[in-house]
Formats: structure tokens, C-alpha cells, sequence
């Protein structure tokens, strides 16, 4: 008899994982009893990490669709594959390796989003253009290749405006522009230094298409501001229905020279009313039935404005900082084991969800994310002050940036340091950042 298995397509070679999703996942599967296979290139710099947490690793020529297709069919011989699936919120500079295992999955009989979805989710372009024709959306917007193109198109559209790249991730060369000197030097900037970002591979294969140019380290996209209390919402998403279940109000953010910081989130938010949190849960719904997107955990940024809600991104991917121990302590759901509920299609997963949701507490008080960065380039030492975080009965959990690395927040995130906090509220929350900072510093040698 076959065993289970899963398999999870690896592009992160980074010397510094860009994400902790293989893992927790396969810990996940292995409770299940499941068998854990990664594939990824060979020639990889990095391969010792993919050995630690696999049952075993192959690696090939390259990830294109016929060479995953071979080898999947190949595996499939040994064991019953109940899954197939990669970090779908990387696009790299080769292809969009979302994309093609959503094609894998397709061809092979198992559950998984759409690779028109996650190409609509990825591709913020796409993404407002998808939802314009639908008219759910109606910011401005124009995807620029070149200086003059740039200029043409700011103009037209007004100031103030947000540049960022159509692929992207880490806020990496998102800049507010309030003129178009910012704007130039912000683009500049970027021609300059993506190729040396952290997520240079993410900024998406090149793309010549009319409707969808995408010359990484050129093109850019340009959109009208959106003036608001900005947020995110985290949504569990089946064939059946769509559960946004967590609502994160952004307390403070950072602009630095070219990016913006998220520094202290909460949630439940408190700025929004029940009516508010009605709304957004609402319009989160309708893009993203509008995208078509299904069988995914999704991340969306939002910002409440007097109009109402009005969509930043739509992520086909589980949230960065401790969006997983969200969903954990306040509905008691493992994000990673209900995806692969939702990947391998058990039955009763929509009941599931349903039942967490019907158990969950109000009265629970507040959680809240936060996150310190660099104040200046340089390498990375460690912290002071670190038995604070120990010895305080509200941080449930932190972790630290590996030490002895160089770090820049010029350009995009690097956490230094992130927390998981129990508080009681919006005054509890901020007080406890500030006694953070002030307790613990970081150490960066310039």
C-alpha cells in the first residue's frame, strides 16, 4: 500500500530564508503521518536546510512544468501524493512558481487555487485592472517601464501618489511621492538597488506582454493615494466559502527613504465599528470572488477611508510576522494543518472553520504584532535587554533577526525583532511598545 505524501516545491535559496512556510507545514504532515518531499534545483547554495525538515529532497534541471511534471509523475508511482504546493506569493525572476504548481495540481487531480488567481494576486497590476472592470475598485492607476513614461503618467494622475514594484513583497521600493522630485529620486533608487534587494527574486519574471509589462528593476506601478487608517485582513478560503476571520489595524507605520514599515498592529481593531468591520469583511469578500481566488490562505491590505474600505493587495499566501499564532490563539486553528486539509480535500473542512468560528471569545482581550527595524546600515550584532521580553508575562513569543548580518531598512524590511503580545487594549498596546523600545536595543555596527 501507497503511503501519503506531500510535496512542496522550494525556490528560496536565499542565504537567509525570505519565508518559514516549508517547515511548519511538514510538521504538520508528518503528525499526519504523511511523508514530506521537497523538489528544487540542483546546484542549490542552501540544500542542508531542505534535508533537515524532508523525508527526502530531488533535485532537478529546472522547475518548469514538464521537468515538475516528469518527476511528480515518477513519485506518484511510489506514493499517494495527497498534495502538491510552494510558497505561491513568490514570483520569480524565472516564472511564477505558483502559477505552474497550480497547473501541476490541475493536471494531476488535486486541489489547489487557480494559476489565473494567483497570477491576478501576485501581479498588483493585474489585480486593479481585474477589479476596475468590475467596477469594485476605482482608484487611478498605470504601470510605467522608463523615466519618461513615469513622468507622463504622474502627471496626469496627481500627487500623492504610491510607487511600487507590480511583483514585490517585504515592502521593498513602496514609496508614498508627494511631487514628482520624490517621485524621480524614488524610481531612480530603485533602478539602482533591486538587484541587491533581499527580494530581488520576487519582483517577477520579465514580461513583455501589452497589457502586463514587467521589466524587473524598471517597471513600476503607480497609484493614487489612498488617505486611511490602514489594516489587514486574514481569510481561510475553501471551494465552499470564503472566512475572513482577523482584522489587524496597522497602529503605526514608518515611511523610510524607500519603503514602508509596519511597527505595531492589534487586533481586534480598534478605530473601526461593527458597521466598519461589516464593510470591510464585505468588500474583502468581492474582490476576491472577483479574482476567483479559492482553496488558499489569503493576506489583504486595506485602507478604511471616509468612503469606506478600499483594497491594497490581495497575497495568496498566509501572513508575515505572527499572523499564523493569530489565527492559532484566537480561533484555535493550525493555519498550516488547514491548509493541507484544504489541499488534500478533507471532508467537513468548512464545518470546521465554522465551529472555530462559533467558539470564538470576544471577551479574549487584544493581541498585537510588533516589530523593530534598523535605524541605520550596518551588521547586525543582537539586542540588549533581551531578559525584559523574557521576564514580560505579555509577550507570548519574539523572535530575533540571525545576528552577524548586514541590514538595511532603506529599502525594504528587515526584522530585526518581532513580538507576539497579550494587551489590553489600544493604550496597553502602545505603552507596552514604547517600554520595548526602550528596554531593548539593537547592537549594528556601522
Amino acid at each position: 500500500m501507497k503511503r501519503n505524501a506531500i510535496i512542496f516545491v522550494d525556490v528560496d535559496d536565499a542565504d537567509i530564508p525570505r519565508y518559514n512556510y516549508r517547515k511548519p507545514h511538514f510538521i504538520a504532515a508528518k503528525n499526519r503521518g504523511w511523508v514530506c518531499l521537497t523538489l528544487a534545483v540542483k546546484h542549490r547554495k542552501n540544500l542542508k536546510r531542505l534535508t533537515e525538515d524532508s523525508d527526502k529532497v530531488c533535485l532537478i534541471d529546472d522547475l518548469s512544468y514538464d521537468e515538475l511534471k516528469q518527476v511528480i509523475s515518477k513519485i506518484n508511482q511510489t506514493y499517494n501524493v495527497k498534495a502538491i504546493f510552494c510558497h505561491s506569493g513568490h514570483a520569480t525572476l524565472m516564472g511564477q512558481v505558483g502559477t505552474i504548481v497550480a497547473a501541476l495540481c490541475e493536471y494531476f487531480g488535486l486541489h489547489h487555487a487557480s494559476a489565473q488567481a494567483i497570477d491576478c494576486c501576485n501581479n498588483k497590476f493585474l489585480m486593479r485592472e481585474n477589479l476596475r472592470k468590475n467596477g469594485i475598485e476605482n482608484i487611478r492607476f498605470s504601470l510605467c517601464d522608463n523615466l519618461e513614461i513615469l513622468t507622463t503618467n504622474a502627471l496626469r494622475m496627481g500627487f500623492p501618489l504610491i510607487a511600487k514594484p507590480p511583483f514585490g513583497a517585504g515592502s521593498a521600493f513602496v514609496k508614498k511621492c508627494i511631487n514628482m522630485e520624490q517621485l524621480i529620486e524614488h524610481y531612480k533608487i530603485f533602478c539602482s538597488n533591486y538587484s541587491s534587494s533581499l527580494v530581488a527574486e520576487f519582483l517577477g519574471p520579465v514580461n513583455k506582454g501589452v497589457n502586463s509589462i514587467n521589466n524587473p528593476g524598471a517597471t513600476i506601478l503607480l497609484e493614487e493615494y489612498i488617505d486611511g487608517i490602514e489594516g489587514s485582513v486574514e481569510c481561510i478560503l475553501t471551494e465552499e466559502g470564503i472566512y475572513p476571520l482577523i482584522i489587524n489595524e496597522k497602529l503605526i507605520l514608518t515611511e523610510e527613504n524607500s519603503t514602508i514599515l509596519e511597527n505595531l498592529l492589534i487586533t481586534p481593531p480598534v478605530s473601526f465599528s461593527a458597521e466598519d468591520i461589516k464593510s470591510i469583511k464585505h468588500h474583502v469578500v468581492a474582490c476576491i470572488q472577483n479574482l476567483g481566488l479559492y482553496n488558499a490562505i489569503a493576506h489583504v491590505e486595506f485602507r478604511m477611508t471616509k468612503d469606506g474600505p478600499k483594497i491594497i493587495e490581495i497575497n495568496p499566501r498566509l501572513g508575515g510576522l505572527y499572523v499564523n499564532s493569530s489565527f492559532q490563539d484566537i480561533y484555535n486553528i493550525n493555519p498550516y494543518d488547514t491548509y493541507l486539509s484544504i489541499l488534500s480535500n478533507q471532508d467537513n473542512v468548512d464545518e470546521e472553520i465554522k465551529n472555530k468560528i462559533r467558539l470564538y471569545n470576544e471577551t479574549d482581550g487584544y493581541f498585537s504584532m510588533l516589530a523593530i527595524y534598523p535605524d541605520h546600515r550596518g551588521i547586525f550584532k543582537g539586542f540588549t535587554g533581551t531578559d525584559y521580553l523574557k521576564e514580560n508575562i505579555c509577550v507570548i513569543a519574539y523572535e530575533q533577526y540571525p545576528a552577524d548580518t548586514y541590514v538595511d531598512s532603506n529599502f525594504e524590511e528587515y526584522y530585526l525583532l518581532k513580538c507576539w503580545l497579550k494587551t489590553q487594549g489600544e493604550k496597553h498596546t502602545r505603552e507596552l511598545y514604547d517600554e520595548i523600545l526602550t528596554h531593548v536595543k539593537a547592537i549594528i555596527m556601522a
